[in-house]
C-alpha cells in the first residue's frame, strides 16, 4: 500500500525503497528492512535482535569482499569517479531506477568498508585513481547532512527523517552530471565509489528506546557520536566491540546500535561503527545504455492451465548475464539460460489478457515494449485430452 501511494505523490521516495539484488537472502531481508525503518523512523523488535546478533558474529567479513581487492579489477580507460561520501547501500535501489530513466548502464559491486567505518581509512580508492591519472570529483553532501551540517536537520526538533529527500536529491544531481559526462564523451565510464555508509537506527535507539544498557563506559577516548574509541581493556572485552589496528594507534568501534559513553550524541546519522549499514559500501561503474541490444519474445502467446509446464522465453543477439522479467508489477529471474536464450516460469494466478514484459540485466532495463499474450486453457479443451 506504501508503494502504490508513494508512486503518485512522491515516486523518487518510492524508487528509493525499491529491492536491490544482493544476491544474497540475509542482505536482502537486512536492507530491505533497514530502508522501511530508516522512512518510519521505527525499529522492529526482530530487526533489533539480528543486528544484536550480527554484533557479535560480524558476517559481514565472509558476505563482502574488501573495497581493495576489488580495485585491481576496474577497467579505468578513459573514466573518471565521483566521491561519494556516506553513500551506502541503502541508496542502490535508487540508483539503479535513476539511471533507467536516464538511459544509463549501472554495474554495481558491493564491497565492505575498513574499520573504523570513517573516510580517515577508506580513502585508498581516491589514490589508486589518481595513481591512474584520474582525479575524483568529491560529493561530500550526504556526508555533511548525516553530520548534522548544511542543513541542521536535527532528531530534537524532528523526529521525520526529512533529510532523506535532500540525500535523493544529491544522488539524482550526481547521476545528471555523469550523464552529461558521458554523452559528450569527456569519459566512457564513471564511477561512483563510496568510503562508508551511516545508520539513522543507530541515533533513532539512543533517542526513543529503552537503551539505559545503550552506553558502554570506558576508559578510553570516545568519538563520533560514541562508535569508536581508543583501544582500552573494557571496550575490548565487550561482546559488541571489534578493535583494530590503523596507522593512527588501535581502536575499538560498537558493531550494533549501543554507543561508547563520551562525546557528542549523534542527531541525525552516524557513522564509524561496524554495523553494516556503516560497513556495506558499493562501487559503481555508469556507461551509457548500449544502443545494440537487440531482445524479442519467442513466446508472444502462452497457453496456461492446470497440467501445463507454461514458460515465458526471451531471445537476445547479445549475451547478456543475470537477466529477469518483469511482468505484472512482478520480477522474475530466468530459469535457465545459454546467455542469450531465457525462460520464465508464467506468474502463479495471473488472469488472461496481454501484458507487458520488461527485460532487465543485473537491474538496467534493456527493453520495455515486449507483448506476451496469456490464454487459459478451457474446460473443454481438457475434457479432449
Amino acid at each position: 500500500e506504501l508503494s502504490d501511494v508513494l508512486s503518485y505523490v512522491y515516486p523518487e521516495l518510492n524508487d528509493y525503497l525499491v529491492d536491490f539484488d544482493f544476491r544474497n537472502d540475509f542482505l536482502n531481508n537486512y536492507f530491505n528492512a533497514y530502508k522501511y525503518q530508516k522512512l518510519t523512523n521505527h525499529i522492529l523488535p526482530d530487526f533489533l535482535k539480528m543486528v544484536e546478533e550480527q554484533a557479535k558474529e560480524r558476517d559481514y567479513n565472509s558476505l563482502l569482499p574488501s573495497r581493495s581487492s576489488l580495485l585491481e579489477k576496474l577497467n579505468l580507460e578513459n573514466a573518471s569517479l565521483y566521491f561519494m561520501d556516506a553513500m551506502g547501500v541503502e541508496y542502490l535501489g535508487f540508483v539503479q531506477q535513476e539511471c533507467n530513466k536516464k538511459n544509463l548502464m549501472a554495474d554495481i559491486k558491493v564491497c565492505r568498508a575498513e574499520l573504523p567505518s570513517l573516510t580517515l581509512y577508506n580513502k585508498d580508492f581516491v589514490d589508486f585513481f589518481k595513481n591512474h591519472g584520474i582525479e575524483a570529483k568529491n560529493v561530500k553532501g550526504i556526508d555533511e547532512i548525516k553530520h548534522d551540517g548544511t542543513l541542521n536537520y536535527s532528531y530534537e526538533k524532528t523526529k521525520l527523517p526529512i533529510y532523506l529527500i535532500q540525500e535523493l536529491t544529491i544522488i539524482e544531481d550526481t547521476l545528471s552530471k555523469i550523464q552529461s559526462e558521458l554523452k559528450s564523451r569527456n569519459a566512457d565510464r564513471c564511477f561512483m565509489i563510496a568510503d562508508h555508509g551511516a545508520t539513522r537506527l543507530a541515533v533513532v535507539a539512543q533517542k526513543d528506546y529503552d537503551y539505559s544498557i545503550s552506553e558502554f563506559e570506558v576508559a578510553a577516548d570516545v568519538s563520533h557520536g560514541g562508535r569508536v574509541c581508543k583501544y582500552s581493556e573494557d571496550a575490548a572485552n565487550l561482546e559488541e566491540t571489534t578493535c583494530v589496528d590503523t596507522a593512527d594507534g588501535k581502536f575499538c568501534v560498537v558493531a550494533g546500535y549501543k554507543r561508547f559513553k563520551g562525546g557528542r550524541k549523534p542527531t541525525v546519522e552516524v557513522h564509524g561503527g561496524a554495523t553494516l549499514e556503516e560497513v556495506a559500501v558499493p562501487i559503481i561503474e555508469i556507461c551509457l545504455k548500449r544502443a545494440d541490444v537487440e531482445i524479442w519474445i519467442e513466446t508472444p502467446e502462452v497457453t496456461v492451465g492446470f497440467g501445463i509446464n507454461a514458460k515465458i522465453k526471451v531471445a537476445s543477439k547479445n549475451v547478456l548475464r543475470n537477466v529477469f522479467i518483469e511482468i505484472n508489477g512482478l520480477k522474475h529471474p530466468a530459469l535457465e539460460s545459454s546467455g542469450r536464450n531465457f525462460s520464465f516460469d508464467v506468474p502463479k494466478n495471473i488472469k488472461a489478457g496481454e501484458y507487458d514484459v520488461k527485460v532487465f540485466e543485473s537491474g538496467n532495463l534493456l527493453k520495455s515494449d515486449l507483448k506476451c499474450k496469456i490464454k487459459k486453457k478451457m474446460a473443454q479443451e481438457r475434457n479432449l485430452l
